[in-house]
């Protein structure tokens, strides 16, 4: 499982501009594609399964997130824009796993509040000297850490709950 997460923060870091694709909906389709291949894989699901996964990863990914990534440093307000983060996390994670059709995994959603989480402790991991705004660095701003962080709970939490 661990090797799972590690596999989907490095994904979900390039849909966030690592690796640069040249386009935002290729980048989005570099961790949509591999989100339904995992579920189809651990679940025992019929095949059809993954482009059902992959296309609502994608619709999940047309909620606007930008709002609330920078929690608080804006609005000044933190708690609102973690809110607002775990609410977009829960109806992420949701949507991931609405094709599988199982009610027992409705807890999955829930742990897509994980994504205020994510955010909030990407904030406070510095950015390694040198790296800040470098695009060719894995880790070039706070928000880098963030989709690491969130991209590896995503995972995470998909292979515990399909396991």
């Amino acid at each position: 499982m661990l090797i799972l997460a590690l596999i989907g923060a490095l994904l979900y870091r390039v849909r966030g501009g690592w690796l640069p694709t040249g386009s935002t909906q290729l980048a989005r389709a570099v961790w949509c594609l591999p989100t339904g291949a995992l579920v189809w894989w651990l679940s025992a699901c019929p095949w059809w399964i993954a482009p059902a996964v992959s296309a609502t990863a994608f619709l999940g990914l047309m909620l606007p997130h930008g709002y609330g990534q920078d929690m608080g440093r804006m609005t000044g307000k933190e708690w609102l824009d973690g809110l607002y983060m775990a609410a977009v996390g829960v109806a992420r994670l949701g949507l991931i796993a609405v094709p599988i059709a199982d009610l027992s995994l409705w807890w999955v959603a829930v742990a897509g509040a994980g994504q205020a989480l994510c955010y909030w402790l990407g904030w406070r991991i510095p950015v390694p000297a040198g790296w800040l705004n470098d695009g060719r660095k894995p880790v070039d701003a706070p928000t880098a850490w963030a989709e690491l962080l969130w991209g590896g709970w995503q995972w995470g939490v998909l292979s515990l709950a399909l396991t």
